[in-house]
């Protein structure tokens, strides 16, 4: 890591996102410290007080896509993870009343896996994830894993008794290929389109910018990768 002394810290560690990140722990009742000497030109390192102790976490920054990434690998308590977790994202955190799902799909090498994230009423009921088997990717990557994402998603939302679902989603034709917006040419998208239909869920679709910090879409592509591997 690359020590800085204070006068030399990059100016994004003093931006708005940080400075926002920190008076939103002092608003929690937390309170979160720089750690000048060793904060690094893409790394920002602070430390939290908490009644229950003080726990390092570490921000990173991404000059290239201007976007922002947390490390709480080191605050071993889950309640105080899962707080600095929603502090962190704010809003993004807590996406609403009813059933929203947040699916992804990830390929590594040859194999394609897909994940998603099930919440009703801001609180997660179901993580999934698992292979998507080659004869259905068919050369089509990572894009039958957010598919498979989808449509497992949304199977168990109506299996739960959901009427209407919002999901979450950051390639297009998810959303397109549904609605008739896109053409869907092949068996794959076709197929996806008819079983999404055939649910008869009132859905709500919403775009996420993907690796943008979403904390439900980030844990989708960690889950899409988990099964992925899991192939």
């Amino acid at each position: 890591m690359i020590s800085l002394y204070p006068d030399k810290i990059p100016a994004w560690i003093n931006g708005e996102r940080v400075k926002g990140f920190l008076k939103a722990l002092e608003e929690s009742g937390l309170k979160g410290k720089l750690i000048p000497e060793a904060c690094g030109p893409y790394n920002a390192r602070i430390k939290v007080i908490s009644p229950e102790g003080e726990f390092p976490l570490t921000i990173y920054h991404s000059p290239r896509k201007n976007s922002y990434k947390i490390d709480l690998r080191q605050v071993l308590k889950e309640n105080i993870r899962e707080e600095l977790e929603e502090t962190w994202h704010g809003e993004s955190a807590r996406p609403g009343k009813g059933y929203h799902v947040y699916a992804d799909g990830s390929c590594l090498g040859e194999s394609t896996g897909y994940g998603a994230v099930i919440l009703k009423d801001n609180r997660v009921l179901r993580e999934l994830c698992g292979p998507v088997s080659p004869g259905k990717v068919s050369g089509t990557r990572q894009v039958a894993g957010e598919i498979e994402g989808v449509k497992s998603s949304l199977a168990w939302c109506a299996s739960d008794g959901a009427g209407e679902v919002t999901v979450h989603y950051d390639y297009e034709g998810l959303k397109k290929w549904v609605t008739g917006e896109w053409r869907a040419k092949m068996p794959l998208t076709r197929e996806y389109r008819e079983f999404v239909r055939s649910l008869g869920l009132k859905l709500t679709w919403v775009k996420v910018e993907a690796h943008t910090g979403d904390r439900w879409n980030e844990r989708a592509d960690r889950l899409a990768r988990k099964g992925a591997g899991g192939a």
